[in-house]
C-alpha cells in the first residue's frame, strides 16, 4: 500500500467507477483495481461493495475515508514544509476548508494572490469544523474557510469569502401541498429536516440560524453522512432537506425551492475565512491576511 494506491482509492470514492477513476488516474482498471485490493489487504476490509449498477462505499470505507485523506494531504504538507526549510525562500499557506463550502469559491478568490506570488504554495486540507477550530487555534493551519455560525471564536479574525443561498428540497411524501415558488425560513420550521452528524458544517449553520430567528429546529432522527444522501432521502419521502444551493447535484430533477428571510430577501449561507495573526506571523501571511481584508473589504463596496 503506498501513495498512488491511496489515491486510487480517492478516485474511485468520488467518481463511483472503477473504469472512470482508472481513467482519471490515467492507469489500467485491473491496475486501480489491484491498488485498491492491496489497500483493502492492509487494512483488513473491504472499501467498496461493486455490483453491476454502481460502486459504493462500504460502512467501514465511510468511516476510513476521511483518514486517507489526512495521509494524503499530510504526505503533501510534508514534502512542501521539507522544500522549505531546505530552501528557506519557499513559502506556504495552510488552509483548512469545511466540507460545506464550494471549493472553487476559495481557489478562485486566491488566484489573483497566488499568480502574484508564485513562491508561496497553497496546501489544501478538508477537515471537520471542530477540528479546523482546534488546528487553527493550534498554529496546525494558517487560514480557515468555514460557515459563520455562533461558535466562530471571536479571538480570530473573520471576513465574509461568499455567500451561498439557501434552498429547500420538500419531503416527497408531501410534495403535493409544495410548491415551488421561494418560501420563507419560518415556512418551514413545521418540515423535519436531514442533517449530517455535525461535523461538516451544514448542521451548525442551520442550527445557527434557526437560533438567530428564535425557530424551532424539527429534526428527522436519522443521520446521513453525505449532502447527496440527504437529497435522495428527500426524495425518497424520509424528510426534507436544507441545503446550500452549491451543494445540490447539478443534474437534479426534483423540487429545489429558494428560501427566503422574513423581508422577502434571499436566504444566504455566509462562508467565512478566519485567521490569528500576532507579531511571529511571517510576513507572507500577513500579506495575504491583507489581502483577503482588502479584496473581501472592495467586493462589499462594489
Amino acid at each position: 500500500m503506498n501513495h498512488r494506491h491511496l489515491s486510487f482509492v480517492l478516485r474511485v470514492a468520488e467518481l463511483g467507477s472503477f473504469s472512470a477513476a482508472a481513467a482519471a488516474c490515467s492507469v489500467t482498471q485491473p491496475t486501480l483495481s489491484a491498488g485498491v485490493g492491496l489497500v483493502e489487504d492492509h487494512l483488513g476490509a473491504r472499501l467498496f461493495d461493486r455490483n453491476n449498477r454502481r460502486v459504493e462505499l462500504t460502512a467501514f470505507g465511510r468511516d476510513i475515508l476521511p483518514a486517507i485523506y489526512d495521509v494524503i494531504a499530510s504526505e503533501r504538507a510534508l514534502e512542501v514544509q521539507a522544500q522549505s526549510l531546505l530552501k528557506p525562500q519557499g513559502k506556504m499557506v495552510r488552509i483548512g476548508v469545511s466540507p460545506i463550502a464550494e471549493m472553487s469559491k476559495p481557489i478562485e478568490f486566491m488566484r489573483p494572490y497566488r499568480e502574484a506570488h508564485p513562491e508561496v504554495a497553497f496546501i489544501y486540507k478538508e477537515c471537520f469544523v471542530d477540528d479546523l477550530e482546534a488546528r487553527l487555534s493550534d498554529g496546525k493551519i494558517d487560514l480557515a474557510i468555514w460557515p459563520e455560525t455562533s461558535a466562530v471564536k471571536s479571538s480570530f479574525t473573520s471576513v465574509n469569502l461568499y455567500r451561498d443561498p439557501w434552498v429547500f428540497l420538500p419531503n416527497s411524501a408531501s410534495q403535493g401541498d409544495q410548491m415551488a415558488a421561494p418560501c420563507r425560513v419560518s415556512d418551514l420550521a413545521q418540515h423535519p429536516l436531514i442533517l449530517t452528524s455535525g461535523s461538516c458544517g451544514l448542521s451548525q449553520a442551520t442550527q445557527s440560524m434557526y437560533a438567530r430567528l428564535d425557530l424551532k429546529l424539527t429534526l428527522y432522527p436519522g443521520r446521513a453522512i453525505s449532502y447527496n444522501a440527504i437529497e435522495e432521502w428527500a426524495d425518497l419521502g424520509l424528510g426534507s432537506a436544507l441545503l446550500p444551493a452549491s451543494k445540490v447535484s447539478r443534474g437534479r430533477t426534483g423540487t429545489v425551492t429558494p428560501v427566503l428571510n422574513e423581508d422577502r430577501s434571499a436566504a444566504m449561507l455566509d462562508i467565512v475565512a478566519s485567521w490569528q495573526s500576532d507579531k511571529s506571523t511571517p510576513a507572507h501571511l500577513k500579506n495575504l491576511f491583507t489581502y483577503i481584508h482588502n479584496e473581501t473589504h472592495a467586493r462589499r463596496v462594489d
